[in-house]
C-alpha cells in the first residue's frame, strides 16, 4: 500500500480506539477488519488488530464488540486457511464470562 493508504488506516485505527460510539463506526470497522488480515504491510495489520483488541477490552455494552466479531467471523468464513494468526488472537481479548447453572 502507498504511504497515504497506510497513514489513513493508522488514523482510522486510532479513531476507533479513541471513540467508537458514533454513527460511522460500521464503516470504520469494516475497513479495519478487512485490513487486519493485510499480508503486505504488517504495520497496518498490527494497528488494526490492536484497535479491535482495544474495542473488545473496553466496550462495556458489547454492541461494538458484537458487530466487530460478526465482521471478523464473516471474513474468516470467506477466506478459510488464509487468515493471519494475529487476527485470530484478537478474539482472546473478548471478555467472555462463564455462568454455571445452579
Amino acid at each position: 500500500p502507498t504511504g497515504l493508504a497506510v497513514a489513513s488506516i493508522l488514523c482510522l485505527s486510532e479513531l476507533l480506539k479513541s471513540n467508537y460510539h458514533f454513527n460511522f463506526r460500521s464503516n470504520i470497522l469494516t475497513v479495519l477488519v478487512r485490513q487486519s488480515n493485510n499480508k503486505r504491510c504488517t504495520k497496518v495489520s498490527q494497528a488494526c488488530c490492536d484497535a479491535l483488541k482495544h474495542v473488545f477490552a473496553t466496550d462495556a455494552q458489547g454492541d461494538v464488540s458484537l458487530e466487530a466479531t460478526k465482521l471478523l467471523a464473516k471474513m474468516i468464513k470467506e477466506r478459510p486457511n488464509r487468515i493471519r494468526p494475529d487476527v485470530l488472537r484478537t478474539f482472546l481479548s473478548l471478555p467472555l464470562r462463564v455462568h454455571e447453572d445452579e
